[in-house]
């Protein structure tokens, strides 16, 4: 009996101290703020907004909640789900199933990467690469269209895509790459950088670690406890507690490792080459090294708020450092078929990236469709295309 009532006490101290809060953050807090600084929701559906426009709206679930364990992969979507996304049949985005049997007329491109290339890979009929090529190009003899398939899961990266590639190699008439970001991120920092995916070939068990992987951090793992909970998701105590906790996490001196002790820009950027010449077997391959906001473009303000700690000077020079270093590898091995896109903004003033890495995609954003262009031009250099 004692022992019920000491529990029922304390539970009661906490439903009072609880509601103080809450009552004192609603009169101090404004909603702007709140939404803003608070709210791992509202952060999170603002970054989708960037990402897709208005292509898909929230339904207020976790994607970790979709995610599942691969054993190739680490991860993929579960088939036919989505946080408001369709999933395919593969556990990409998109609702173009790989496996699915292509039309005799269409050219079929897999495009193969982490989130950027999803972003780009799951707008189908809107993506601006498959346009570009359908407008201005001529398909290969006895095809007469375009279409490219989502192969990319965002946090992906080698050597997971590498196997990707290798797992459709011959489903497709080609396969093109869009990466590099996600595989410079897994080397040491001494901040934690999304927490990045030390975690993707060893543990990825449960949804919990999987939104580690994917989103990575304490917010996402939170976030994701909390998601399950409807009285806690909409507690701005509980939010407060969160962004205290990411601050907490973000100051540490903590060091990520993906790949082994003692990994280097060297080390990696040797890694990186190997993935690029693996792929090089692949039947109309062609890999392009992705635009981060880390390189080669003077950034907006905006830019700059969106980017964060991720553009401090040191990790600017760890990026130069790392492309400089794959190029250098790319030349002196004479690969073909590799294209270095880390310049395509440099001449851009407005705003183009949503953050580090991710290009904004709302109506009147340039930058996906300039990479769409870009990535074109490549692909018809590379497959010996035609102009209309």
């Amino acid at each position: 009996m004692r022992i019920a009532r000491f529990a029922g006490s304390i539970l009661l101290i906490i439903f009072v101290t609880v509601a103080v809060s809450e009552i004192f953050l609603h009169i101090y807090i404004t909603n702007e703020k709140y939404a803003e600084e608070y709210d791992y929701e509202s952060r999170f559906n603002r970054y989708r907004k960037s990402w897709y426009g208005d292509r898909f709206k929230s339904n207020h679930c976790s994607i970790a909640e979709d995610l599942i364990t691969h054993p190739h992969l680490a991860f993929i979507s579960k088939p036919g789900s989505g946080c408001s996304i369709p999933v395919n049949d593969s556990g990409t985005y998109g609702t173009r199933n790989l496996k699915s049997q292509k039309e005799k007329n269409e050219y079929s491109i897999l495009l193969v990467g982490g989130s950027v290339a999803s972003h780009m890979g799951m707008l189908e009929a809107e993506n601006p690469l498959e346009i570009e090529l359908n407008n201005n190009y001529i398909p290969p003899e006895g095809k007469n269209i375009f279409k490219i398939y989502n192969g990319s899961h965002p946090a992906w990266k080698m050597p997971g895509t590498t196997l990707m590639g290798l797992m459709n190699q011959n489903d497709f008439d080609s396969i093109i790459f869009l990466d590099g970001f996600n595989e410079f991120v897994s080397l040491f920092f001494e901040k934690n950088l999304w927490n990045p995916s030390e975690y993707i070939y060893s543990v990825a068990e449960n949804t919990t670690v999987a939104d580690k992987i994917g989103f990575g951090g304490v917010d996402r793992v939170m976030a994701d406890m909390y998601s399950r909970v409807p009285l806690l998701k909409h507690l701005r105590t509980y939010n407060i507690l969160l962004k205290i906790m990411i601050t907490n996490d973000q100051n540490k001196n903590v060091h990520y490792v993906a790949y082994g002790k003692g990994e280097t820009l060297e080390s990696l950027s040797v890694k990186y080459v190997d993935h690029v010449k693996a792929i090089g077997s692949f039947s109309g391959s062609v890999v392009f090294f992705q635009p981060t906001a880390l390189i080669k473009k003077k950034l907006t303000a905006e830019e700059l708020k969106t980017c964060g700690f991720v553009c401090e000077k040191d990790y600017i020079n760890y990026y130069e450092s790392f492309s400089k270093l794959v190029y250098s590898k790319i030349l002196k091995n004479k690969i073909k078929n590799f294209y270095d896109l880390t310049n395509i903004f440099s001449e851009v003033s407005e705003a183009v990236y949503a953050d580090a890495a991710h290009l904004k995609n709302e109506k009147g954003d340039i930058g996906m469709e300039l990479l769409g262009k870009k990535m074109a031009l490549g692909l018809s250099q590379s497959l010996g295309l035609k102009h209309k």
